[in-house]
């Protein structure tokens, strides 16, 4: 609803995000920035037309589900399973199954904040559970299958208060010190120590005034 994600192979990031600034280029979407910061890279765009006036998108080109620094779930296996769908208009696009997606959505939130808060969310979740990915990623993300099989019970019943009551041993498993997670959580803190010396600033200009004080002029 407020920007798109894409998922690519670790090895093309540079080129999805050459290819994104080229192809807005070209339909006039100038970028004004790129927010990198973790496994995520971050492209800003805006557009003046004397239609919409300016108009802003925010396309994040992803290699992963993280928090933190940490993988969330291996999302690069999940890239072989991804369709092809075509929308109205001849619109071809490839999307990530239903069960990608929902434990995409599930694991994130639990990660984040212990619970899946929404109703939008829940459906989106809900909407995966018949994927037979969603169980095998659920059971590889945790790697523990007395609480996946707990988890699984609970979202099939729509127990989400059930859901909530297994949000903290989730957190735990999750976020495991193995050698892999804390090299992970490393690299996040130096990310962040690079973008407190270097912040990534943005400026709001305000011009105020009666009419005809020369606003109008002043921003041309």
């Amino acid at each position: 609803r407020y920007d798109i994600d894409i998922l690519v192979a670790r090895k093309d990031v540079r080129l999805a995000v050459k290819t994104v600034r080229s192809v807005g280029d070209s339909y006039g979407w100038n970028t004004y920035g790129i927010l990198r910061q973790g496994a995520m890279s971050s492209i800003w765009m805006v557009r003046q037309d004397d239609e919409h006036g300016q108009s802003y998108l925010r396309i994040d080109i992803e290699t992963g589900n993280s928090y933190r620094g940490i993988e969330i779930h291996e999302s690069q296996e999940c890239l072989k399973d991804r369709v092809l769908v075509e929308k109205n208009g001849g619109c071809q696009f490839w999307r990530m199954p239903d069960g990608y997606a929902a434990i995409a959505v599930l694991l994130k939130q639990l990660a984040v904040i212990g619970e899946v808060d929404t109703e939008r969310r829940r459906q989106q979740v809900t909407n995966g559970l018949g994927d037979p990915q969603f169980s095998m990623l659920l059971r590889k993300a945790l790697k523990d299958d007395a609480l996946s099989d707990e988890l699984g019970s609970a979202l099939a019943k729509g127990d989400w208060d059930g859901v909530k009551l297994l949000g903290k041993r989730v957190q735990k498993r999750l976020f495991r010190k193995t050698p892999m997670n804390l090299l992970r959580m490393a690299r996040y803190g130096v990310g962040l120590l690079k973008q407190m010396m270097n912040p990534y600033m943005r400026c709001l200009i305000v011009l105020v005034g009666p009419d005809g004080c020369g606003k109008t002029t002043i921003a041309d």
